[in-house]
């Protein structure tokens, strides 16, 4: 898991679920949006697959945050998740 943000806004924590041999999935949530406790999914990868698809994730990777680009590692390659032009 990894958190960002954009000064004291626009808060997300990432996380990567690794799917054994199978494609891995990133998720995006708002930690500052939960009242129950219950943290709220704002994106997935699995939403839009032929386009977010991520490589099997590799184990004890974290995600990497850095410039507004969400980095994740992979077994075989090296999958950068941004904003569409």
């Amino acid at each position: 898991m990894a958190g960002s943000a954009n000064g004291i806004s626009n808060n997300n924590l990432w996380a990567v679920q690794r799917n054994g041999g199978s494609a891995g999935v990133l998720f995006a949530y708002d930690p500052d949006g939960s009242s129950s406790g219950v943290l709220s999914e704002l994106y997935d990868s699995s939403q839009a697959r032929s386009r977010d698809t991520l490589d099997v994730a590799a184990k004890f990777n974290p995600p990497v945050i850095s410039n507004g680009h969400v980095y994740v590692a992979g077994v075989s390659q090296l999958t950068v998740y941004g904003l569409l032009p």
